[in-house]
């Protein structure tokens, strides 16, 4: 946390031309000096925002001055460099993941009665080249090698406890519950076991189908608009699906929250997902990979949900649904 706070505050005297900014060019024709008015205060505001290093209060800021004035030069620079700077950012979600199973993989490989078999030296092999592709930052190939280790040789061990985690935290939770299925070992290693098999089932609570109630499209630079409601949500175990209908088409997208987010009791949640895919035969459709947001509220009839999306263009979305009362069949 604390490289990627020094991250973004050397970015901020950058981003901003050395903290020297244009005035707003003047807004024309009927309510002009309203709207310029109103650009003025969003620029200023966006400035102090940025010189406090929040970069994301500030990106919102100039996107609603350019709304009200299209050429605006100074929130056109300071966006693009923004977006800029985004791109050439650390993934911070990628180094985490690195992070986690870079953890895991320093655990010893407990191949118990198959420690002299070929299948255990399989497994060995898997596991050294698991190792090798975190050393080479490889979070994919290392995730699959890990995979492979186990299907050929079920650990018991540690090892076998810090990857169930590691799939948690990526919200792949069906995943996390068969390794921790029928799960032997010493009792600390078994309440470890258990402890993470409870997490899993208090984030299941969320699972099920919801259908959309109401839909909201936000497209950059342009009035808020209302959608038809037509989609459905499916949770399980910390994935997300998302099934809506575009112009007559079909597109699916899948997220993903971690597990281990949740805690017993709790009658809301505000959950960062992750995005992991998307499965669409509009090919004009953006990915909503920018920060999507799923808040849940647990209420006398089930969950309400609200899934905020955007994608990498600033086209974005509010979608509320609720929980479906019967099963329905999806085209």
């Amino acid at each position: 946390m604390r490289s990627q706070s020094k991250w973004r505050w050397a970015l901020v005297f950058v981003l901003c031309g050395g903290l020297s900014f244009t005035q707003p060019t003047r807004a024309q024709g009927e309510g002009g000096d309203t709207v310029a008015a109103a650009v003025r205060e969003l620029l200023q505001t966006a400035r102090q925002r940025m010189q406090a290093g929040n970069l994301a209060e500030a990106r919102l800021l100039y996107e609603k001055a350019l709304q009200l004035e299209p050429g605006n030069p100074e929130a056109q620079r300071v966006l693009a460099n923004l977006q800029a700077a985004r791109d050439l950012a650390p993934p911070a979600a990628e180094e985490g993941r690195l992070a986690l199973l870079a953890e895991a993989l320093r655990q010893p490989l407990d191949l118990g009665e198959l420690n002299e078999t070929v299948p255990g030296e399989e497994a060995r092999k898997k596991y050294r080249m698991a190792q090798l592709a975190i050393q080479d930052r490889d979070a994919v190939l290392a995730d699959r090698f890990l995979a492979e280790a186990f299907a050929m040789a079920p650990a018991y061990g540690a090892l076998r406890i810090e990857y169930a985690q590691y799939l948690a935290e990526q919200g792949l939770g069906r995943r996390a519950q068969a390794l921790l299925k029928d799960f032997a070992g010493p009792v600390e290693l078994q309440a470890r076991a258990e402890y993470l098999a409870a997490k899993i089932q208090i984030a299941e609570a969320l699972n099920g189908t919801y259908s959309e109630l109401t839909k909201k499209v936000l497209p950059a630079g342009k009035p808020v608009e209302a959608a038809r409601a037509a989609g459905t949500l499916t949770i399980e175990a910390g994935e997300v699906v998302w099934l809506q209908q575009v112009n007559g088409r079909a597109v699916k997208q899948v997220f993903t929250f971690p597990v281990q987010s949740l805690k017993a009791g709790e009658e809301s949640y505000v959950l960062p997902l992750t995005w992991r895919a998307i499965e669409s035969d509009l090919k004009e459709y953006g990915a909503d990979k920018r920060e999507p947001t799923l808040t849940a509220k647990r209420t006398p009839k089930g969950w309400w949900l609200q899934l905020k999306v955007s994608d990498t263009q600033g086209n974005g979305g509010e979608v509320v649904f609720e929980p479906q009362a019967e099963p329905v069949k999806q085209p």
